[in-house]
């Protein structure tokens, strides 16, 4: 190259090949592909030679290698790559000799400079295209790497073909950036001419070129070394070449562009701000991001995010070079990016922990702190949920750094409090962090106890107020002056006066006063955290996962620092044991454990838990601690250490000391959650020593509880799953009668049977009775003895002797004839209450007896025997066999046929008696339940029992006392559950007391034993279902809850049908009591699961709320129809609806109807189909668009059907929206007379003709029935199972009833297919009168509309006598016999008798299709 020349560096390649002036440098031999390797050796050659100078000659080979350079082999790159490093390095090398650059000659400092540009050039090219090539996936074509002078690569984000043969190209590409990073080091401006490094811009630019494109290689980016060196030369390129603009607007780039450098790009600038001294650059990169259009961040939110953790992560990094030009980021907060709204958050919370706290801070850090305070305080109302998730949490790390000033706190827990309700889940849970920190880095004390702090706050102000000296002050010419605080009665004293005893009363003052101040602001935190706990509560039972484990988080801590309502709290959290999800459980479990079952350090271990553990159960209810049981079953053994349960045992013995009187009684109730079964036999005598003593006053509930825990233990459980439901051959644990547990439980019962002071004595005879039939040999004996004895001591007319009490079978029996006219007048009516609750109880205990304990020791027997005679069988077969074998034979297995022809004579007599397998099972439950009725019932001794308990529950008046009513209806229902007769014979009165009773304890008693009923036998219940619907609406909330109790257990277990008066129970959904409203939300959960159970109810949920005459408030409707229909969520049941629901519309007969129905469809998710019912449907509901609530529902559906639809099927919607849009508009243009008075002209029409009509006055008097509450009737029993098929006698059960037998969820579906089909009909085939009307006076009236509009204009058909028509595929022959065609369908059937009079069908089968012969009779056709 002529020394004129000069080498420009272009900005692309293909300028090299231009000619742009005379003194410019030109490629223009540029060699091939196939050329370059032949070329190979002469490069070498030349620059081993002439040094870094051969770079002139040899530019144009080089630029050929980069032209083509994917093309060539990859042995052919290596070297090319080789000799160009080394000649760049050798070129720094020359250049470091000469120490001043400056000094050369002109011509020398252009020679130089243009070897440099070439050189440096050239390999910056190579870096690019290595680069690239290390980008691309590898070739499948590819020949294997060839290892070479460095061994094989390092894995990288790529893998292509550039790393291939035999570089390491991180070891490369870093030893690259060193030799740059040590050019730039140089004097380098010196060899420009004039020397400025703004000339050398091109060449500085063309460095950092390269140091951008290696950085968007994934591995080369987090290579901690190569990453330093590359940030290295930036900074240089930065700081010393002045072109921080340059470098920050390139980094941006690379982050709008690239994920994956956020983190190492904000790593780098560590190094730039601490080892470059380039803090300009990072100045530069903040005041770039604070310059960006808003708008133009929320268009691009891959890039927005980018930016805004960058900005966080180099805060973290760099605070001190963000710090000076954070102001510049303040206008993004009003922007529309919540990216950019979370990240400069971010940088305002990690500067406040890093720079701007502390005591030491200027007047400027703190007012600036306190601009980014008030930022991040405001921003926790912000319109986006995240980023109010975002402020919190990041108050969240203030609080745990402890960077939030005092003046600060209060406002910001306020703030948080209120973020406990906010509807996004996100924002809730930060909220909860943030109260759970708030609380654990309290500045008050570790226990917040607002009792006592409110006691100290008293004592304090009561010790400033003597402290403080008298109020009225004469100060110079006897003026007074009023003093306020005590600060200022100090200061009043008169200048020049001040004595010791002031000075020390001065301070003491002080003091007093910051221990107020102090007192003040911890009662204050304490009610402000105490707010929080029923919020938690409540969240507790969302179904979103974060909450329920942030509000367990927070109730934990908060239950550790005693805060108040926290330990109820947690314990209603108990019921969260039986969740579904294995997560909710296991932090449940991790909680308890760690408030309850985890040790303070300092304390003694055993008495510590042993005290947790009984404060756990300390006024538990009984589900609570049905739940606790859950808990601590679900712990590992070694949870509990041996020595508590030690102790546990010893408070129960009242060895150990007891704190509270019931703690007898608490450990007992842990003992039987932790121990097992070999423990508590093991103190079988101290529990009943110590639990059932006799001595002092009674401990009914201890004893209670002795006999729940010993049923529990030493009675035989049944395993899951086997095929005999637990049947072992291991004989059940027995005692006999005379045991001692049986007599301290009997001289219990009997002792204080009347004594009025003993409260617990119903809920320990039952437990007593239960533990007798499960424990002991005979325990009928032994409860005829017990009854006996009760009777005597009720009655008074004898005290039991010692005798009789040691022995409780001795009682001599008496004459038990007893009679209500006899028995009341002289007996205490709670004494005879507990007789009879004893005498309900021990009668179903018998029950149970009979059908299972014996039963199953039958059974067991019974498997024993088989068992041992297959052993007898099996030890007989070796020993024949042992005798014909010889010696070295092995045994042989016996072949099963034989061991059938054993067994078949048994089986054969079994199988000629019908007593095999389960029919023998099923002859001894029905032996079972003879015994039931005819002994036990029919002459045994609870039978003597039947006239004084109905005695006293058919008169309420002459036994007014609500303890006796209610244990004497109780014991009615037990006895009705024992015998089948007597259920029959006083189910009447079972539900005359169901209705008619003014105790409602005696009503929820009755409806959960009418649930035990339905169980034991639903044939008899089932007539009298609407009767238990009605208890819905009961006055008390006692007997609604247990109504809807036992109705979800009789529904869920497919005992009662789901339709009919479910709409009832929808109705508690609006329940006045919130548990009630709980109930049925779980309620209609589990039916949703149910198949398609709910699906197939909805239509006649929706027709019975929206009847007017119910008066159901609109808004309770949509609420409650709105939460059922969110469980609708299959595409076809949606569908299906919505085709229902349209129909509906025709039959509207006030717009309150039309907007219930149209809110209904406006809360259906709707696909292309649902779309294209709405469409052809368009004409049921198009009159009724004109009002505006009925429009408005339409256009939201549509609205939702708009954004999900596709582009295709927009069209549709749009068509149908216009279509809408017009009839709506119509409407309101013709509408003279305005729908309301429409209808209300119409309603009253229809009410004159009903009044008419009599056919209406049937249900006029049911519905006086229903108001004056008569004593219920027996219904007609039913069978449990009806005929689906037609009748041959006309019904007379109710139009609603019938409709819904033959397939109609409800009238309105019934009515609505008549009147479609109606419309469809010829007119020859129209009916003008029919003999019977079977259809409602609605649906007649409608279709007489039809008929008349059909026929208008049209000329009269006439019929003759014995003309035949075609009427619905049916051959109808006028005159007064008429006989039909097949019709195809029962249902078809069904519908024509409907509409033309009485059907006589009869169905037969002909192949796989149902036909039936069905023959009308009409007066005229």
């Amino acid at each position: 190259m002529s020394g004129t020349l000069e080498f420009v560096i272009p900005l692309c390649r293909e300028d090299v090949l231009k000619q742009r002036d005379s003194c410019s440098y030109v490629v223009s031999d540029a060699p091939s592909q196939s050329e370059l390797m032949s070329k190979i050796d002469d490069c070498r050659a030349a620059f081993s030679e002439n040094g870094p100078s051969a770079i002139v000659e040899c530019f144009s080979i080089f630029y050929g290698l980069i032209k083509c350079y994917t093309e060539v082999t990859p042995s052919v790159r290596d070297t090319y790559w080789d000799v160009a490093v080394n000649a760049v390095a050798d070129a720094y090398r020359r250049l470091a000799e000469d120490e001043d650059l400056a000094s050369l000659e002109p011509s020398r400092k252009h020679e130089e400079r243009n070897i440099l540009k070439m050189l440096v050039y050239t390999l910056v090219q190579l870096v690019e295209e290595a680069v690239n090539a290390y980008l691309q996936p590898p070739s499948a074509t590819q020949a294997p790497p060839t290892k070479g002078r460095k061994g094989k690569k390092k894995g990288g984000a790529g893998g292509g073909e550039a790393e291939g043969g035999s570089l390491d190209w991180g070891r490369e590409f870093g030893h690259v950036v060193q030799i740059l990073h040590q050019l730039l080091q140089l004097d380098l401006q010196q060899l420009w001419d004039p020397p400025s490094v703004t000339v050398m811009e091109d060449f500085t630019n063309l460095v950092a070129n390269a140091c951008y494109k290696l950085c968007e290689v994934p591995a080369f980016a987090k290579d901690k070394a190569l990453r330093t060196d590359l940030f290295l030369v930036l900074g240089t390129v930065g700081k010393r070449y002045n072109q921080p603009l340059s470098v920050a607007l390139k980094i941006l780039q690379l982050l709008q562009n690239f994920e994956h450098l956020v983190t190492p790009l904000a790593q780098g600038m560590e190094v730039l701000a601490n080892h470059c001294n380039a803090g300009c650059v990072i100045v530069e990169m903040v005041n770039e991001l604070g310059a960006k259009d808003p708008r133009d961040l929320s268009l691009d939110t891959s890039g927005t995010k980018n930016f805004a953790a960058f900005l966080v992560e180099m805060t973290q990094c760099v605070p001190n070079a963000v710090h000076p030009v954070v102001t510049s980021l303040l206008p993004h907060m009003q922007g529309e990016s919540h990216f950019m709204r979370n990240g400069v958050l971010g940088v305002f919370g990690e500067l406040i922990i890093q720079v701007l706290s502390g005591p030491e801070l200027s007047d400027q850090q703190r007012n600036t702190r306190e601009q980014l305070l008030d930022h991040l305080q405001n921003h926790i109302h912000d319109v986006n949920a995240f980023v109010r998730s975002k402020a919190l949490q990041i108050w969240t790390q203030l609080c745990q750094a402890k960077a939030i000033p005092l003046a600060r706190q209060m406002p910001v827990l306020e703030l948080g409090i209120g973020r406990l309700q906010d509807k996004s889940s996100n924002v809730r849970k930060s909220a909860l962090q943030l109260l759970t920190e708030y609380l654990a880095g309290n500045p008050f004390s570790s226990k917040l106890c607002e009792e006592e702090f409110q006691e100290r706050l008293v004592i304090e102000e009561g010790r400033l107020k003597s402290t403080l000296p008298p109020e009225p002050t004469t100060v110079g010419g006897g003026e007074e002056e009023e003093v306020g605080d005590g600060m200022e009665q100090i200061g009043g004293v008169k200048k020049g006066h001040h004595h010791a005893d002031d000075q020390t009363r001065l301070e003491e003052v002080a003091k007093q006063m910051a221990v107020i101040q102090y007192l003040r602001h911890a009662l204050s935190f304490i009610q402000s955290v105490s707010q929080c706990v029923p919020v938690a509560a409540k969240l507790l039972g969302s179904k979103i996962t974060s909450d329920v484990f942030e509000s367990l988080s927070f109730v934990s801590v908060a239950v550790q620092f005693r805060i108040k309502g926290a330990s109820e709290c947690l314990r209603h959290a108990l019921g969260l044991i039986w969740s579904r999800e294995q997560q909710i459980r296991d932090a449940l479990v991790n909680t308890y454990c760690r408030v309850y079952l985890v040790p303070t350090d300092g304390q003694d271990v055993t008495m510590e838990l042993t005290n947790n553990l009984l404060s756990l159960v300390d006024g538990a209810s009984c589900s609570e601690l049905t739940s606790l049981e859950k808990l601590l079953g679900s712990l590992p053994q070694s949870t509990l250490p041996p020595s508590v349960k030690k102790h546990l045992w010893d408070l129960f013995k009242r060895t150990a000391h007891q704190n509270k009187p019931q703690d007898a009684t608490n450990a007992l109730l842990v003992l039987s959650m932790v121990s097992d079964r070999v423990s508590v036999h093991s103190h079988l005598e101290a529990l009943i020593q110590r639990g059932l003593d006799m001595h002092g006053s009674p401990d009914l509930v201890l004893a209670k509880h002795v006999c729940t825990t010993l049923r529990k233990f030493l009675s035989v459980k049944k395993k899951k799953g086997s095929p005999s439901e637990g049947l072992g051959v291991e004989k059940p644990l027995r005692l006999p009668p005379d045991h001692q547990l049986f007599h301290q439980l009997v001289t219990l019962m009997v002792v204080h049977v009347t004594n009025p002071q003993v409260m617990q004595w119903c809920p320990f005879a039952e437990q007593a009775v239960s533990t007798v039939y499960c424990l002991a040999e005979h325990p009928d004996k032994i409860c005829a003895a017990l009854l006996k004895a009760l009777v005597g001591r009720v009655l008074g007319t004898r005290q039991p002797s010692e005798a009789e009490m040691g022995d409780p079978l001795a009682a001599s029996t008496q004459d038990l004839s007893l009679k209500a006219e006899s028995s009341a007048p002289r007996v205490n009516p709670l004494f005879l209450s507990r007789l009879l609750h004893a005498v309900g109880h021990v009668a179903e205990q018998q029950m149970i007896h009979l059908e299972v304990n014996i039963s199953t020791e039958l059974k067991r027997r019974k498997m024993a025997e088989e068992e041992e005679e297959e052993n007898g069988r099996r030890r007989k077969e070796e020993n024949a066999q042992g005798s014909k074998t010889p010696k070295t034979a092995g045994p042989k297995r016996r072949p099963a046929s034989a061991k059938k022809k054993d067994t078949s004579s048994d089986q054969s007599t079994a199988e000629e008696m019908g007593l095999s397998g389960a029919a023998a099972e099923d002859v001894e439950t029905e032996m079972m339940k003879r015994v039931c009725e005819l002994e036990v019932m029919g002459t045994g001794l609870l039978a003597s029992f039947e006239p004084v308990i109905v005695g006293v529950v058919v008169s309420p008046s002459l036994y007014p006392c609500p303890a006796l009513q209610a244990s004497a209806a109780l014991a009615l229902a037990k006895f009705m559950l024992v015998s089948a007769p007597l259920c029959d014979k006083y189910l009447q009165l079972l539900f005359t007391i169901l209705e008619k009773s003014t105790l409602p304890v005696v009503r929820a008693n009755a409806i959960v034993s009418i649930g035990d009923l339905a169980f034991r036998f639903p044939n008899m219940i089932e007539p009298w279902t609407p009767h238990i619907y009605a208890r819905l609406q009961d006055s008390d909330t006692m007997v609604r809850k247990n109504t809807l109790t036992v109705l979800t257990h009789l529904i869920l277990n497919d005992m009662v049908k789901v339709k009919g008066h479910i709409s009832e129970m929808v109705m508690c959904l609006k329940d006045s009591d919130h548990q009630i409203e709980e109930l049925a939300k779980v309620f209609f959960h589990e039916l949703s699961q149910k198949g398609n159970a709910l699906y197939n109810i909805l239509p006649d949920i929706i027709s019975r709320l929206s009847d007017p005459q119910r008066q159901v408030a609109q808004e309770d409707f949509q609420e409650v129809m709105k939460y059922l229909l969110s469980f609708i969520h299959k595409d076809k049941q949606n569908e299906t609806l919505i085709e229902k629901l349209c129909h509906r519309f025709q039959i509207a007969t006030t717009s309150r109807h039309s907007r219930d129905l149209a809110y209904c469809l406006a809360q259906l998710s709707i696909s292309e189909k649902g779309v294209r019912k709405l469409q052809e449907s368009f004409n049921s509901y198009k009159d009724k668009l004109q009002d505006d609530e009925v429009f408005a529902s339409f256009s939201a559906l549509l609205g939702r059907a708009k954004n999900f639809a596709k582009p295709e099927a927009k069209a549709t919607v749009e068509e149908l929206e216009s279509k809408m849009l017009q009839a709506h508009t119509k409407g309101l243009e013709e509408g003279g007379v305005s729908q309301p008075q429409e209808q209300a002209e119409t309603d009253a029409g229809r009410k004159a003709a009903a009044a008419e009509e009599p056919s209406m006055s049937v249900e006029g008097e049911k519905e006086g029935q229903r108001t004056q509450k008569p004593e219920p009737t027996v219904p007609k029993k039913s069978k449990a199972k009806r005929s689906t098929k037609l009748s041959t006698q006309t019904s007379r059960k109710p139009l609603t009833e019938r409709n819904r037998e033959d397939g109609f969820d409800s009238d309105d579906d019934f009515k609505m297919d008549a009147l479609s089909s109606a419309r469809k009909m010829p007119l020859s085939s129209k009916v003008t009168k029919t003999k019977r009307r079977v259809a409602p006076l609605m649906y007649k009236e409608g279709l007489d509309d039809v008929l008349q509009s059909t026929a208008a204009g049209l000329p009269k058909a006439q019929f003759g006598t014995n003309q035949t028509v075609s009427w619905m595929g049916v051959a109808v022959t006028g005159g007064n016999s008429v006989m039909a065609k097949w019709v195809k369908s029962n249902l078809m059937a069904q519908w024509a008798a409907r509409t033309i009079g009485n059907l006589k069908a009869k169905p037969l089968l002909n192949g796989n299709l149902k036909l039936g012969r069905v023959e009308m009779e009409t007066e005229t056709l």
